[in-house]
């Protein structure tokens, strides 16, 4: 079964769901989700490290405009603790995802402290 489409859009013409940031040090992950995400209909933005990612989203006269970030933890420059920090300061309406191989309570308690209650789901 296929995608739904608005009124007299074309079959051929490809629909962006929504745009999103990718935010990670490992080239093969920021592919593997760039390729996942664009087959699914998502724009993709990517940044290797936090301080990019920052650099990303204020370039130009306007900023870029997104649905998410989806923010590894572990980052070189600015880690991701603090870039999670900053988007949650600077763009308090964006959903933020963060993505992590370590099991580490502390971590999630003090990026749970950085998201306002209403917008965070475990």
């Amino acid at each position: 079964m296929g995608r739904a489409r608005p009124l007299g859009q074309e079959t051929s013409e490809k629909v962006c769901l929504g745009r999103v940031l990718v935010v990670d040090d490992e080239d093969s992950i920021r592919t593997l989700l760039r390729k996942t995400l664009t087959q699914a209909g998502y724009e993709v933005e990517e940044a290797e490290d936090g301080g990019r990612a920052v650099e990303v989203l204020g370039h130009g006269d306007n900023p870029l405009m997104l649905d998410a970030i989806i923010c590894g933890n572990r980052r070189p420059r600015i880690n991701g603790v603090e870039a999670i920090g900053y988007f949650r300061a600077q763009y308090p309406s964006l959903p933020v995802i963060v993505l992590t191989g370590y099991h580490d309570e502390r971590l999630a308690q003090s990026l749970v402290s950085l998201t306002p209650a209403h917008s965070f789901h475990v």
